[in-house]
This record gives structure tokens, C-alpha cells and sequence, in this order.
């Protein structure tokens, strides 16, 4: 026990040692404690009350140590099991989409994370070939880049919500043909205009196109029609045909990783918190052996300067050290069997779901 613990109570240091043996052999000189006394000397009782004092202040950091990862492992187990009848909710109604189709989700094995990855993949090369169409106005390094970047932004955009139309078809049947229509005639109509532009914009500063120019300006709206319809392609892969059924999987999808998370959160802080209680019961045992340590020093130092060989009847007994109250509300916590308890009933809805998957 360092004196750095708690500057002014009992410490384990060499000097104190030496303190105590001194005035161990003083009292001892003195006959203090008398033989008959069966109350502690008054150092032996100040040796005490620092030990307890030591004892409260070890014992006061650990609790509020401990009391701040018990909230904060309530905090997760509350929405935990939130999240676990969410899930368990979605589950059903997924279940009971399925079984109505007859079929599962169907994304023709692209995960989402792929489809992401690819989006914005294409959306970086039209960045760059964009970047580089707009370098001709001439504007300042970070006007264009804003430029390409609506561009860049946009095509991929359009053609997400145009592959998931195309898939689906939501009803009314017209009105999604219209809306599909216009929005694919606006986008190509876009990328006609700003062909139409670089060639205006070279004719106001007099320059003329030649045949490899005008070659160069057929390729790059080629280039963006084809980006366009890549990523409408991809989008119709990425989706089910089913808008309800599609919704629902994410749904479930989706709280199946946050409840993976939050059950690692738990078991994580469940961890710190049984290491912070046994590192509290393991220093409240150290310093209680450290300051009868110190008290028995006292006793055998004021012995052998009594030089009679009476002892006092006070060290008959055991040094008394004040016993701690270390249990707090982390005894009245959630315990661990109600936390298994939403687990199963996470695993139980999972369990159903693979049971009774369907097949398309």
C-alpha cells in the first residue's frame, strides 16, 4: 500500500514501518497500553482509524467507478431487450410476408454492402471523368469540383430509385411508368445539356471543334448514359421485386447487427465490472492485512521494551478493523439469468426464421 493511495492515513512504507516500531518501543517504556487494559492504546487506536479511513476512501473511488459501468450497462440491457421485441416483432411479420409469397428475399446474391461499394465506386469514376469535362470552363479548382461532384452525385442517385421502380413497379402501374419516363428522359436530357454547353462555351471564345473533339464529346455522354444504366442495372439486382418483403428483411437485418452489438457491449461491460469488484475486494483484503501488518509491529515493538514479559491483555485480541459496506446496486442489477433470458428469446426468433425459411 503506496502513501500515494491517501496522503494521511496508514501506509506501508519504510519510514512509517519505522514510526511504528518507535513508538511501539515509547509506549512499551511507558506501559501503554497497562496489562489490564483491554482497550486499545491511543495509537494503536489512531493506527486503526486511519486503516479505516484508507479503507472508505479505496472503497469510495472503486463505487463510483462501479456505479458508472452499471448504468451504463443498464442502459444497454434496457435497450437491448427493446431492440429484442422489436426484433422479435419484425421477425413475425417477415415470416408471415414469406410465407404468404412462398419465398424469401431475393437479391440475386448481392449483399447491400456490395451494392454500396459499387455505387460509390462508380460514383468516384464519374467524380473524375466529370473533374476533367468541366476543366474546359476554365472556373476556379473548387467550383468545379462542385460541379462534377452534383454529376458524380446525382447519376447514381437517379438510377437507384429507377432500378427499384423498374423491379417493383409500385401501384398505381401509370404512374410509376410516368415517373420512370420523365425521370430518365430529364437525366439523359441533363447530360445531353451539358454537352451542349462545353460546345456553347467553346464558340464564345472562338474556338472551333474538329472532328476528334467532336468524337471526344459523343464519347464522354456516351460514357455517362452507359454509367447511368449501370447503376439502374444494379439497382434492379440489389432489390426484390416484393417492396414489403424487401423492407422488412432490412428491418430485420438491421436490428440482427445492432442487437450482435449491444450483446458484445453487454458482455463487455459485465466483464469490467466483475474485474473492478474483484480488484475491490482485493485491495480491501490488502490493506486490512497491511494495517494489522502495522498494529501486530506496534505490539511486538511495546513487548519487548515492557523488558518484564507481561502483556497487556489488549493484544490478546485480534486488531478490529471496521468492516465496509461494499455491496451497492449493482447487487439489485439486472442480473445475468434476466439478460439470458432476452437472449433466448432473440434466439428463439431467429431460430423460427431459419426453421421456416422459405425456398424460391
Amino acid at each position: 500500500m503506496s502513501s500515494r493511495r491517501a496522503g494521511g492515513v496508514a501506509t506501508n512504507s519504510f519510514l512509517h514501518r519505522l514510526l511504528v516500531r518507535r513508538r511501539g518501543k515509547r509506549d512499551g517504556r511507558a506501559q501503554v497500553p497497562a496489562v489490564d487494559d483491554k482497550t486499545p492504546s491511543p495509537y494503536e487506536k489512531q493506527l486503526l482509524n486511519r486503516g479505516s479511513q484508507h479503507i472508505a476512501q479505496a472503497m469510495k473511488a472503486y463505487a463510483v467507478k462501479i456505479r458508472e459501468i452499471q448504468a451504463a450497462r443498464e442502459a444497454a440491457i434496457e435497450r437491448f431487450r427493446l431492440l429484442t421485441d422489436r426484433f422479435v416483432e419484425e421477425s413475425r411479420r417477415y415470416d408471415a410476408r414469406r410465407t404468404q409469397l412462398g419465398r424469401d428475399v431475393i437479391v440475386h446474391h448481392m449483399s447491400r454492402n456490395w451494392y454500396q461499394l459499387i455505387l460509390i465506386l462508380i460514383g468516384t469514376g464519374e467524380f473524375a471523368l466529370n473533374t476533367q469535362a468541366f476543366e474546359i470552363f476554365q472556373k476556379p479548382t473548387i467550383l468545379t469540383w462542385l460541379m462534377a461532384l452534383a454529376v458524380a452525385v446525382g447519376i447514381p442517385a437517379v438510377a437507384h430509385f429507377c432500378g427499384i421502380w423498374i423491379k417493383q413497379w409500385p401501384k398505381p402501374a401509370w404512374r410509376t411508368g410516368v415517373n420512370l419516363a420523365v425521370t430518365i428522359a430529364g437525366t439523359i436530357g441533363c447530360l445531353v445539356g451539358i454537352n451542349v454547353a462545353r460546345r456553347a462555351y467553346l464558340g464564345l471564345q472562338g474556338l472551333s471543334l474538329g472532328r476528334e473533339e467532336e468524337a471526344l464529346e459523343r464519347a464522354f455522354l456516351a460514357i455517362n448514359i452507359f454509367v447511368f444504366l449501370s447503376a439502374t442495372v444494379l439497382s434492379y439486382f440489389a432489390h426484390d421485386q416484393d417492396q414489403e418483403l424487401e423492407i422488412l428483411h432490412k428491418r430485420v437485418s438491421k436490428l440482427d447487427r445492432k442487437l450482435d452489438a449491444i450483446d458484445s457491449a453487454i458482455h463487455k461491460l459485465g466483464g469490467e465490472l466483475d474485474k473492478l469488484k474483484a480488484s475491490q475486494a482485493a485491495e480491501l483484503q490488502e490493506i486490512q492485512a497491511i494495517v494489522r501488518e502495522l498494529v501486530n509491529i506496534y505490539r511486538g515493538e511495546n513487548l519487548l521494551a515492557r523488558g518484564d514479559g507481561r502483556k497487556p491483555k489488549v493484544f490478546d485480541a485480534d486488531p478490529t478493523l471496521s468492516e465496509p459496506d461494499i455491496s451497492d446496486d449493482t447487487d439489485r442489477a439486472t442480473a445475468k439469468s434476466d439478460v439470458d433470458q432476452i437472449r433466448k428469446k432473440r434466439l428463439v426468433a431467429k431460430s423460427q426464421l431459419a426453421q421456416t425459411e422459405p425456398r424460391p
